[in-house]
């Protein structure tokens, strides 16, 4: 009887079938077996003479598999090794239930159930996909997903996609996203250089491919990771290049807008582990554009905003896939307000009143003080004298982060550096001030005087807590505290040291102007004793200055020097501090006259000097 039905790879892949016997010419051209479904009258004869059952084991019904049946288990329970589990019909297995457990919250044993759904599936089968011959660099291999395994074991429960589907469906990814993962799994295991930039060129080829596909969040998330690896291997302009690129397709696909308030995504039907992925895309790159804008004058400032999207959030399917994260759209925000304080500073001020009176500088304090008082306190590092945390301190603080979900961990200590080094940044201009003759406190009017008390107390503390926090967290991870804190809870307690360099050296530089260059004569009007650097302010700096070095040794290794001119001029200010004795502060500026002096913009991005005469 002729074949009026498809074969079973035609009808799988939604493709024509010729029906040739024995096989269609689709199967024979491509070397697999072909069968033909049942005729209708030979399934209502077989029906009428032979009792129905089951004809494939419960795996194979779960995966939607071919069930073939061998002489102890199915062929495919025989071939993954899960003979144990089978229970095709006429064998003694009895079923085990099939889970999905997650990667990071099991054993590594477990992870057959990954190599499983990652290599289970035919690549015939993938619906509408067109059949074409791919570019060798592009084709995924078992070696690609071994390395992103590896380094998926070593990670918590990824911020900017969706970890878990990403292993599972890895042959099925776009190239571009499953090789520049790949590349940043091979850069954080420490394989060979060549290793990590052959991912890197494979990923680049993906990239000049995937510009002339239709764009989703995966080329966004594909744009945001290539981005970063560009940065670690000291490719600045290409970084900022291809991050602008996302940063653009951002706002094409209004993934600014929340899933939940987008109708235009309705006909999808996503589900809300879809929608996070969604989110996660945004916030992964809004996260590092904070960061970018808040470090770069070169980086085009953009007017892409956060208000109209929510917070990451906890996923469950039916494990953790995301943990949420509350806080970080304010550490974000106020990274960004960094940024956007350190371009408002690198314009030349017209005088004394400009720096004292500015209503943009108002506009900035009156923001900055928004977002912090929008942050819940147990976020926030609040000592008992704001110039030295005391054992009591560091007990609460360790309090607080215990608290605190895992992913919620290493923003809080980001954000609480953000936070000094905003306000240090904000108030530090006006400190400027206090090493001009001509504003001296006797010679200002009270006003005046109290603008510039305000930002020297404001620098002073901000500087001393940005070096006690981080202190702090020496203590806890390496130092006498680190017994406090919980095993499974250690590897999450850290920062970005690539940003939080910049926090550092705001620290240093305001203590150095501090001891070096503000006249000897505020201090008394400040109410503070002289500073000096020694003892344990000493010990914390150079500490915190090495920190410095590291990052810049590691940039450098990696074909990168930004770090370089910041760690010149710790040195230059190191050596500087360590002369003075607190008796003769100030004395470095004798040769700043009543008409010149260098303000406000050195250490804020610029190099600008600005002219005042007299008191004005």
């Amino acid at each position: 009887m002729p074949n009026t039905l498809a074969c079973g790879r035609c009808r799988s892949g939604k493709r024509k079938c010729d029906k040739n016997e024995p096989s269609c010419g689709r199967c024979a051209q491509s070397g697999f077996a072909c069968e033909y479904p049942i005729q209708p009258s030979l399934a209502n004869d077989q029906a009428n003479s032979t009792p129905s059952k089951l004809t494939a084991c419960s795996r194979c019904r779960v995966h939607k598999r071919k069930c073939i049946p061998g002489p102890e288990a199915c062929e495919r329970c025989t071939r993954i090794g899960v003979v144990d589990q089978c229970d095709f019909p006429g064998t003694s297995q009895q079923a085990v239930p099939v889970t999905q457990p997650s990667l990071y919250l099991t054993p590594a044993p477990r992870s057959n159930e990954y190599i499983i759904a990652a290599n289970d599936a035919s690549l015939m089968e993938y619906g509408e996909r067109e059949c074409e011959l791919e570019d060798l660099d592009l084709l995924p291999t078992i070696e690609d997903w071994t390395l992103a395994f590896s380094h998926a074991q070593t990670l918590n429960i990824r911020f900017s996609y969706d970890g878990d589907n990403f292993l599972k469906s890895f042959f099925q990814q776009p190239p571009v996203f499953r090789l520049i993962v790949c590349a940043l799994a091979a850069f954080y295991t420490n394989q060979q250089e060549h290793v990590q930039l052959g991912y890197y060129r494979r990923g680049r080829k993906a990239v000049m491919k995937a510009i002339h596909q239709s764009p989703t969040h995966q080329t966004v998330q594909s744009l945001l990771l290539l981005s970063i690896f560009a940065e670690t291997k000291g490719q600045p302009d290409l970084s900022h290049s291809l991050f602008q690129m996302a940063i653009n397709l951002v706002t094409t696909l209004r993934l600014d807008i929340d899933p939940d308030n987008s109708p235009w995504l309705m006909p999808l039907n996503l589900t809300e582990r879809q929608k996070e992925d969604r989110r996660r895309a945004f916030w992964g790159c809004y996260v590092h554009l904070a960061h970018t804008e808040c470090v770069s004058n070169t980086f085009k400032e953009t007017t892409l905003s956060a208000a109209n999207i929510k917070a990451p959030g906890t996923i469950y399917d039916p494990h953790m896939i995301f943990q949420g994260n509350t806080i970080v759209k304010p550490e974000s925000e106020l990274f960004r307000l960094i940024g956007i304080m350190r371009r408002h500073f690198e314009s030349v001020p017209t005088g004394l009143n400009d720096i004292l009176e500015n209503p943009a500088t108002v506009q900035k304090s009156t923001q900055l003080d928004s977002i912090l008082s929008n942050i819940p306190l147990i976020y926030y590092f609040l000592p008992d004298s704001p110039h030295v945390f005391t054992p009591t301190d560091y007990t609460r603080f360790i309090n607080q982060l215990a608290q605190l979900p895992l992913s919620e961990v290493p923003t809080c200590i980001s954000m609480n550096f953000a936070a000094r080094s905003a306000i240090s940044v904000l108030h530090r201009p006006q400190m400027y001030l206090s090493a001009c003759p001509s504003c001296h406190p006797l010679l200002l009017p009270p006003n005046h005087q109290e603008t510039i008390k305000t930002a020297i107390t404001k620098c002073h503390s901000t500087a001393l807590q940005t070096i006690n926090i981080y202190s702090f967290y020496r203590a806890i991870t390496v130092g006498a505290y680190k017994d406090q804190i919980p095993e499974d809870r250690k590897n999450y307690y850290g920062f970005t040291e690539d940003i939080a360099v910049y926090m550092f050296f705001e620290a240093v530089l305001c203590l150095w102007f501090l001891i070096c260059r503000m006249n000897s004569g505020w201090w008394d009007f400040v109410g503070c004793e002289k500073m000096v650097l020694d003892g344990v302010l000493k010990e914390n700096v150079l500490a915190m200055v090495d920190l410095v070095r590291s990052v810049a040794e590691e940039a450098g290794s990696a074909g990168g020097g930004s770090f370089d001119p910041l760690v010149v001029c710790l040195d230059a200010m190191l050596k500087e501090m360590e002369g003075y004795d607190g008796d003769h502060c100030g004395e470095k500026n004798s040769n700043v006259d009543g008409t010149a002096c260098v303000v406000g913009t050195v250490g804020n991005g610029g190099r600008r000097t600005c002219s005042m005469d007299g008191a004005s």
